[in-house]
């Protein structure tokens, strides 16, 4: 009876605030996290599952009383107002134990032991080459709640970042959440916090992996705190609105860095839009005739070389050859996963057929290579390894891409990319004729910007366009729902047309459902004149552009806010906090004012694996004790 009577004293301290207080019902919606209340159940409460004597072995043990106590709160009552707050800081719990140890080893996680000035606990670690399996960490409550994840991510490791892929066992892929700051360190350590999402936790388990991309990984705790009904029903009235889902994620269809072999790791890159403000998603499916799929009318990137130039490039090669060899094509599957979600999927096509720039080379397959009669020729004669559109030949290979893809994938949109390597037209043989016939002049004679010249250079992609526009029509036609057919262009009216495209004409003659670009001024309301939706293009992937931009798009009426490269972002804790809320004006207007910034540290550590941190570094009133001697 005394050491029961004992367990509850340490509970009765541990918990935050008066137990005679009422409980404050915090507004949750997907916008924000619940703050903790209640009690703090941690390894203060059971001894830890680690024989700290024989370091290199792992034996479970703890107290009785202790874990039965322990298991009783967590349980919790069915009731609000009887949950409490979980603080889980004991990693030393994750299965299977196998997979655990005190020393640095591949193919398993270390478990290091900490103090800090609020909470004790053991925390996961694995260098960015430890290859860790993945682990499970028994969650034991019931019900809905806001769970925030600690990490810690120490300076001295010397690696890019911390990053961690997180999972419920009922989550259909994990979710990455990475800090790529400094890191922490220099001046005494902290633990950093990120909130990850609001779920009911009843029968789930937490899983725990490394990144994909070969960083560093150290997760300290996870913080539950238990939803009330009211919030829940909030939380799933936020989800269900359209309105705020303004967000268009661009995705280069590239798996540069990223590792992946399974449908799984394809999947991750699309289910964090589940719940977010991103409401579609535009797919790569080809840079010119080189695509990300396998195709009868272009190549396959990967097909029959090796990525060498860079780890990057090599990863993604092995990357796409691993999944296709299993029959994998990540733009279907994402296409699949978005659909599912409830997000539209378009594809996209880099307009630019071009060979390489030495050292890189051709492929052996691609059309300039395969057909140098179709380059574009400088205004001086000489041959460029692209491929011109004034050729007819150019044109139907395009549209055959765009016809292949369609057919192979379950798309709601199909936008041309003339972002990418301009121009598309120079001097070939077919733009001298039609310019002499029609001006009685040799173009090479007059200038560049010659107004006539350049129209003449465009009407041979406006072609292209109108031969587009058609086929969007007749493939939407047959399977029965409206395609929208969009391109991305640059934001000044003038360098359009003097790079071939002739956008103003494109918007006369409907030929575009949206049109995409980062202007803001005539050019913006040539747009809306013509009855155009304009998806805004944020520029720079930045915590400022994401508000500042975001917002200057929304307050001129924009259809959507574009951003580039998204999935290169979208795993950054300071970035998705931002995009997953972009859609809504209140909290990005009050962001507008201060920005999120950088993660705050939460804890600050004492000792971490038995090691006294807070004396390591200079101070103002004491002498330099550094544990580091150089990098």
């Amino acid at each position: 009876m005394r050491i029961f009577s004992l367990v509850l004293l340490i509970v009765a301290m541990l918990t935050r605030g008066s137990a005679s207080e009422p409980a404050k019902t915090p507004t949750v919606s997907d916008d924000n996290q619940a703050q903790p209340q209640k009690v703090a159940i941690t390894d203060k409460l059971a001894t830890s599952h680690v024989a700290a004597a024989n370091p290199s072995k792992i034996v479970p043990h703890s107290p009785k009383v202790a874990v039965a106590i322990e298991a009783k709160i967590r349980k919790g009552a069915t009731d609000d107002q009887e949950r409490s707050t979980v603080i889980l800081t004991d990693m030393s719990r994750c299965q299977p134990v196998s997979a655990l140890t005190h020393l640095n080893k591949r193919q398993h996680w270390r478990l290091i032991p900490y103090t800090s000035d609020k909470l004790n606990g053991t925390m996961l670690g694995a260098g960015a080459l430890s290859e860790a399996p993945e682990v499970t960490l028994p969650l034991d409550v019931k019900g809905w709640y806001s769970i925030t994840v600690g990490y810690w991510n120490p300076t001295w490791a010397h690696t890019q970042g911390m990053s961690i892929r997180l999972k419920l066992s009922g989550d259909p892929c994990f979710t990455p959440m990475t800090d790529l700051g400094s890191g922490t360190g220099y001046t005494g350590t902290s633990f950093f916090e990120a909130f990850w999402k609001h779920a009911d936790l009843t029968d789930q388990d937490l899983v725990i992996a490394q990144s994909l991309m070969k960083r560093k990984a150290f997760l300290a705790y996870l913080e539950l705190v238990p939803l009330s009904g009211e919030q829940v029903e909030a939380i799933k009235k936020d989800r269900g609105r359209k309105d705020t889902r303004v967000g268009v994620a661009g995705n280069d269809g590239s798996l540069h860095g990223k590792n992946a072999t399974t449908r799984e790791d394809i999947i991750e890159m699309v289910e964090r839009y589940r719940h977010s403000d991103v409401g579609r998603l535009i797919w790569n499916a080809a840079y010119g005739d080189m695509t990300t799929y396998p195709s009868k009318v272009g190549y396959l990137f990967s097909d029959g070389e090796d990525g060498v130039g860079s780890e990057g490039q090599r990863q993604e090669t092995e990357s796409y050859q691993r999944l296709i060899s299993k029959g994998i094509i990540p733009a279907e599957v994402a296409a699949e996963h978005a659909h599912r979600i409830g997000i539209k999927f378009d594809i996209y096509f880099r307009m630019a057929l071009q060979g390489s720039t030495p050292p890189a080379r051709a492929h052996p397959k691609s059309f300039v290579r395969r057909h140098p009669e179709f380059r574009i020729v400088a205004k001086d004669g000489t041959p460029v390894p692209k491929a011109s559109y004034a050729f007819p030949q150019t044109r139907k290979l395009m549209l055959s891409l765009i016809h292949e893809a369609m057919e192979r994938f379950d798309v709601d949109g199909v936008s041309l990319c003339f972002t990418r390597g301009p121009a598309y037209v120079g001097y070939e043989q077919p733009v001298i004729d039609d310019f002499k016939k029609r001006y009685g002049e040799d173009p090479r004679e007059v200038k560049e910007d010659d107004p006539r010249l350049m129209q003449l250079q465009a009407g041979y992609v406006t072609e292209l366009v109108r031969e587009a526009r058609q086929l969007v029509d007749e493939i939407g036609t047959k399977s029965g729902k409206k395609i929208q057919l969009s391109a991305m262009v640059s934001y000044r009216q003038d360098k359009n047309l003097y790079w071939n495209m002739d956008v103003e004409t494109w918007l006369k003659e409907g030929l575009l459902d949206v049109v995409i670009h980062g202007a803001m001024g005539k050019f913006y309301d040539l747009g809306k004149t013509h009855g155009c939706k304009t998806y805004y293009d944020i520029g720079a992937r930045t915590p400022e552009n994401y508000v500042k931009e975001g917002l200057a798009g929304m307050r001129r009426g924009a259809d959507g806010i574009f951003m580039w490269d998204l999935h290169y972002y979208q795993d950054n804790v300071v970035d998705w906090k931002i995009i997953r809320q972009l859609g809504h004006r209140q909290v990005m207007e009050g962001w507008e004012k201060k920005l999120p910034g950088d993660p705050a540290p939460t804890w600050t550590l004492l000792t971490v694996d038995g090691v006294d941190v807070t004396k390591t570094t200079s101070n103002e009133n004491g002498k330099i004790l550094w544990l580091f001697s150089g990098g």
